[in-house]
């Protein structure tokens, strides 16, 4: 609350200073009172246009010195603009207008610049043009989704993200401006860090950089800029490139002798750049992997999994290292070898360890050279099938979709195993990744069905070949519960000439049937499933009427199942 006061009249004319405007949001009007020891207060008096520079109406006088907000429909989401004023009895006073404000949420701030600074991310915006903002909100793309990192108040227009991972990967970020009453702006177009990688050709002695082009600048990019500190010494500029470079070669490289690049981008029409991280190399100029190709992932019959890749076979390779992870990050070592020289093209571990029925599992490959670079491949993932009964009769398959970085999916092969037979269900030509199966009330055996799912798909590999694959899923069984339908009535003299339940995939339980009069006796027991009552108590014959029965069966699993009701004899 801003604090103050009328002054005398031996200290010049006093001013009526007006309320602290903080915002609209939702058609409500909130502000602040700010003191006047000119006179007693008579009324807040709201003023509104429809045009920014007016004419502008008196809206309310709100008498109520305790309140501080107003609600103004506006039901088409009409702009509107509003000030306010303090309506004190201090004749003579000139009364000051408060800030003007609208309805709309602030206007987008300009982000100027994302650029890589000491392993810290510089985010630099101009201000919002609403005079209402009161704070920036920082945004950073994460695997999570864009999330919130920080909150930055006005005027401050830069902040440094000491939490980003630009050593790792391209930074994205978004800035938003909010008002006091938290309403955000919306979200103008993203900036990411310069995200520079590099390599060693051994056999050229060539280090090769590349790098993401930094985009969202306003009139784009002027020039690039390669920086290099050789040995850990002062900076030079070897090469200015044009605004579309995304790649460099230094040649001519030396062993033993430490490089260290950064890349810098130049805005057209203003002074900002961008930095990119810093890359280090140390070249050994050795064979390196060039092409490493996480082609396939497939479950076999005995739930081991296929881990199928092909690399170049010149490479020097001291280790080689397998991961997984349920989510395509945070992957965790379960393998490690040491290949044998020469290499071998195609490539197949067989793992048992790893249970694929526990879910979809994403895979890794790392390699080591003799230079100790490691290389990383594509990453690739098992298909997870599941399945749960449903009560209409049928089995609701689904499975997660073919998801192999380099590969594309062509078809779904659904198969359904019944008593140790497999059939071909379904092939499924588009990127459906789940199936309604109606199974067969009149077969015991469809009780208990197991499903699988293969993946057809082709892989392109670095020389343009392509690879037809098949990637297998785990398999899921489902059994169906037993269901039991009852009539509602039967006649002993008629067609149902006794009452006696349908039990469908009921061979393996164990059944219990009772029926009751209507004072709770027990007229009829029988455990056989076949056995039916026949209107009778012993031998004697009961009138008709309504009578309850009480069915309740136990299934293999210790499943139990209770039915109660009523069924009419019919005499």
């Amino acid at each position: 609350m801003v604090l103050s006061f009328c002054l005398s009249a031996a200290w010049g004319q006093a001013q009526v200073l007006p309320p602290d405007f903080l915002c609209v949001r939702s058609d409500t009007l909130f502000w602040n009172p700010t003191p006047n020891a000119c006179g007693p207060f008579q009324s807040f008096d709201i003023y509104f246009s429809d045009n920014v520079n007016g004419p502008f109406s008196i809206l309310a006088n709100i008498t109520d010195p305790t309140q501080f907000d107003f609600y103004h429909p506006n039901p088409i989401n009409q702009q509107r603009f509003y000030y306010m004023e303090s309506n004190h009895n201090c004749p003579g006073d000139p009364v000051l207008p408060s800030k003007t404000l609208d309805n709309q949420a602030p206007l987008v701030p300009n982000l100027e610049t994302v650029s890589v600074e000491a392993n810290q991310v510089r985010v630099e915006w101009s201000p919002s043009a609403s005079p209402e903002t009161f704070a920036y909100i920082i945004y950073r793309t994460t695997s999570l989704g864009t999330l919130p990192v920080d909150t930055v108040y006005v005027p401050d227009l830069i902040y440094l993200d000491s939490n980003a991972n630009s050593d790792l990967q391209s930074e994205t970020y978004f800035v938003i401006a909010i008002d006091q009453c938290g309403s955000g702006s919306i979200f103008g177009l993203p900036q990411s860090s310069l995200f520079l990688q590099q390599s060693v050709d051994p056999c050229t002695q060539t280090i090769n950089l590349n790098w993401n082009q930094y985009r969202n600048w306003e009139n784009g990019i002027d020039r690039q800029e390669v920086w290099l500190s050789f040995d850990n010494g002062p900076l030079e500029l070897v090469a200015s490139l044009n605004s579309s470079a995304t790649a460099f070669s230094y040649p001519d490289a030396l062993k033993g002798h430490l490089y260290s690049f950064y890349i810098e981008a130049f805005h057209t029409g203003s002074s900002f750049s961008a930095k990119s991280n810093t890359v280090e190399i140390n070249p050994q100029l050795i064979q390196a992997v060039r092409d490493l190709d996480l082609k396939n992932i497939s479950v076999n019959t005995d739930n081991s999994i296929d881990i199928n890749w092909s690399w170049n076979t010149d490479a020097e390779i001291k280790e080689v290292a397998f991961f997984s992870a349920p989510q395509n990050n945070a992957y965790t070592l379960f393998n490690n070898q040491n290949p044998s020289n020469p290499l071998q093209g195609e490539n197949i571990l067989v793992e048992n360890l790893l249970n694929p029925q526990e879910g979809k599992k994403y895979f890794r490959i790392e390699t080591k050279d003799l230079c100790d670079t490691t290389f990383q491949s594509n990453y690739a993932s098992t298909i997870f099938i599941s399945g749960i009964p449903q009560e209409n009769l049928t089995n609701q398959i689904d499975w997660t979709a073919y998801d192999i970085e380099g590969g594309s999916l062509k078809d779904y092969e659904l198969y359904r195993t019944v008593d140790g037979q497999e059939t071909l269900l379904e092939t499924i030509l588009d990127s459906r990744t789940s199936f309604s199966d109606l199974v067969d009330p009149n077969i015991e055996a469809e009780a208990n069905v197991c499903y699988h799912v293969i993946a057809n798909a082709e892989y392109e590999l670095p020389d343009g070949t392509i690879q037809q694959l098949s990637s297998r899923s785990n398999q899921t069984c489902i059994r169906q519960p037993s269901n039991i339908f009852v009539p509602n009535a039967f006649m002993p003299s008629g067609i149902n000439t006794r009452f006696k339940p349908v039990i469908v995939f009921g061979e393996n339980i164990d059944y219990r049937m009772v029926i009751l009069d209507r004072w709770g006796g027990t007229l009829f027991v029988t455990t056989d499933i076949d056995e039916g009552w026949t209107g009778r108590n012993g031998l004697q014959l009961v009138p008709g009427g309504a009578y309850t029965y009480v069915i309740q069966v136990t299934q293999e699993d210790g499943t139990q199942i209770k039915k109660t009701g009523v069924v009419v004899l019919i005499r």
